[in-house]
């Protein structure tokens, strides 16, 4: 059996969902044979695991008229791209999933995105499709009418011979939201890291508070920064490490509102850069009101990070009693709370919970993942032949 992933969810060199991707891949049992519609391709994961072989991105965005601020900026690229006028990522791409869906040597189609250009050149042959999590559903304020998630997943979901969810969560909000049969989505969790790092040395010379990835929308950062100038007013020794893009004009602003320019250190980061951060934090935040199912927990474990996590969507179910809980919402603040209880713990009961999180963390396994993943191809392929 031959598996054929298509580009959309694995060109972009950071991308939470090419990490998923790309590590199931990796892990897939030797019975399934798999090609992947990508040519040109500056992803790290991939560029880690290399699990396909590619070319370096010709016309990566970030070459793009770096210096121009502009939104219309991302407007022109892709509309250069669209047009045939320049040779982008995504059109590069999405051209060489359509070249090997034509050429036909493959079982079974695994779509990473929602957009559906791949309907017309299935030929009758089954795909299989991940939904991550449903912010677009849930958090519509903060995407665009036409965005490409609520547009496409409905027409794909209908279509879809069987749908992977990454959390039970997830699981039952599509049920609940775009009312799909508890019988056609299967629940593949994620897999917690397992590679080593050798480097285990200090990334910043001081005592910090770790928040990782994305801050907008959703993710509840400026509440959480907001909850955490009373800690770090308290203590004059440990600040904020936040990684991911740089502050936006929002987030630059509230910063000096509350003071806190000093006491925040910021930058993007390498994977080993990143497993180091957690390894000497005090603590790893996560602070977001919903998630399908949330990575960096299981990064954070697998580094020795004590977690603490905003008490909604899956996280009950992926840390169960392997975290310390708190409540971060337009009702409740806890944080404060919750981490200067932490600081002043005895370090028994910091090693209990370091104890509790590795025990949890074998839960999830890549390859594990992997296999079920297998599975559910294998059961795709049989029905769509009867």
């Amino acid at each position: 059996m031959t598996v054929l992933y298509d580009y959309q969810g694995l060109y972009p060199t950071f991308s939470g969902i090419s990490k998923c991707f790309f590590e199931l891949i990796h892990q897939l049992p030797s019975d399934v044979n798999y090609r992947i519609g990508l040519k040109e391709c500056n992803n790290l994961h991939l560029q880690r695991l290399k699990v396909w072989k590619v070319d370096a991105c010709r016309h990566p965005y970030e070459d793009f008229f770096p210096s121009w601020k502009s939104p219309m900026r991302k407007t022109l690229y892709d509309a250069l791209g669209k047009s045939g006028l320049m040779a982008t990522p995504k059109w590069v791409n999405r051209k060489e999933s359509i070249r090997l869906m034509k050429e036909g040597k493959w079982d079974v189609f695994h779509v990473t995105g929602f957009d559906p250009y791949f309907l017309p050149y299935l030929n009758g042959k089954p795909f299989v499709m991940h939904i991550h999590d449903l912010t677009a559903e849930l958090f519509p304020q903060y995407f665009p009418a036409d965005d490409i998630q609520i547009r496409g997943r409905q027409v794909l979901c209908d279509k879809a011979a069987h749908i992977v969810c990454v959390s039970q969560n997830t699981l039952e909000d599509a049920h609940r939201i775009l009312g799909i049969p508890r019988e056609k989505m299967s629940v593949i969790y994620h897999g917690a890291p397992y590679e080593a790092v050798e480097d285990k040395s200090p990334v910043v010379p001081f005592k910090y508070i770790l928040y990782v990835g994305n801050r907008g929308m959703y993710k509840n950062f400026l509440p959480m920064l907001r909850s955490l100038k009373t800690v770090l007013d308290r203590h004059a020794d440990l600040k904020l490490v936040c990684t991911g893009g740089a502050f936006d004009a929002r987030e630059e602003a509230e910063i000096t509102r509350l003071g806190l320019h000093d006491r925040i250190w910021q930058r993007r980061v390498s994977d080993d850069e990143l497993s180091r951060l957690y390894r000497h934090a005090e603590l790893f935040i996560y602070p977001s009101l919903y998630e399908g199912f949330g990575i960096p927990i299981l990064e954070a474990w697998h580094a020795g990070c004590p977690v603490f996590l905003n008490r909604k969507s899956c996280f009950p179910e992926v840390a169960g009693d392997a975290a310390v809980w708190f409540e971060l919402d337009g009702e409740h603040d806890t944080l404060t709370g919750a981490v200067e209880t932490w600081l002043a713990s005895p370090q028994s009961e910091k090693e209990a919970l370091i104890a509790r999180q590795y025990e949890r963390m074998n839960r999830f396994n890549w390859q594990q993942s992997a296999r079920q993943l297998a599975g559910v191809y294998h059961q795709v392929l049989t029905q769509s032949s009867k």
